[in-house]
C-alpha cells in the first residue's frame, strides 16, 4: 500500500514525507504526510487535491480493515524525523532529540552519516535516538 500511495504522490509532483497509522479517541486516522519535491511545504489546496485523488481509491482497495479517517497533510514546521533520509534532508536546521537514556539534546543538525548524526558537534548514534523533530523557536 505505501509504495501505491507513494507513486500517486510522486505523480502528483510532490514527495512522500511518511504515512502514520493512529488512534486517537476511539478513532483511527491513516495520515499521508506530503511536501513538495523541493522539501517545502505544501499548501491545504494541495493536500486536498492529493487526498481527491486517493480516496476514491481507498474505497476500492483499504488500507485497514477497520472504520478510518484519511488525512492528507504537510508534516509541518516542527516534522517529525523519523528515518535517515528525514535527518539528511533537516541537515542545518534545528532538532530536538530525545535520547533512550532520557535525555534531550537542542541544536544545529550538523551532518548525518551511514547511522550516526552530529549535533553540536555531538556525535549521536541513529539507535540511541528515542525521538526526534526539527525544532522551530517562537519568539
Amino acid at each position: 500500500m505505501k509504495e501505491m500511495v507513494k507513486q500517486i504522490v510522486e505523480d502528483n509532483g510532490f514527495k512522500l514525507y511518511d504515512i502514520e497509522i493512529s488512534e486517537e479517541n476511539e478513532h483511527k486516522y491513516y495520515r499521508i504526510y506530503i511536501q513538495k519535491k523541493d522539501g517545502n511545504s505544501v499548501n491545504l489546496d494541495e493536500c486536498a487535491g492529493v487526498n481527491r485523488i486517493i480516496s476514491p481509491i481507498f474505497d476500492v482497495e483499504e488500507p485497514m480493515s477497520d472504520a478510518y479517517f484519511l488525512e492528507v497533510s504537510s508534516p509541518g514546521i516542527e516534522r517529525p524525523l523519523k528515518k535517515l533520509e528525514h535527518f539528511k534532508n533537516s541537515i542545518g536546521e534545528i532538532v530536538k532529540i530525545s535520547m533512550t537514556d532520557g535525555s534531550k539534546i537542542i541544536g544545529k543538525l550538523q551532518d548525518v552519516t551511514d547511522e550516526k548524526i552530529n549535533v553540536k558537534n555531538k556525535i549521536i548514534s541513529f539507535s540511541n535516538i528515542k525521538k526526534a523533530r526539527t525544532y522551530f523557536e517562537w519568539k
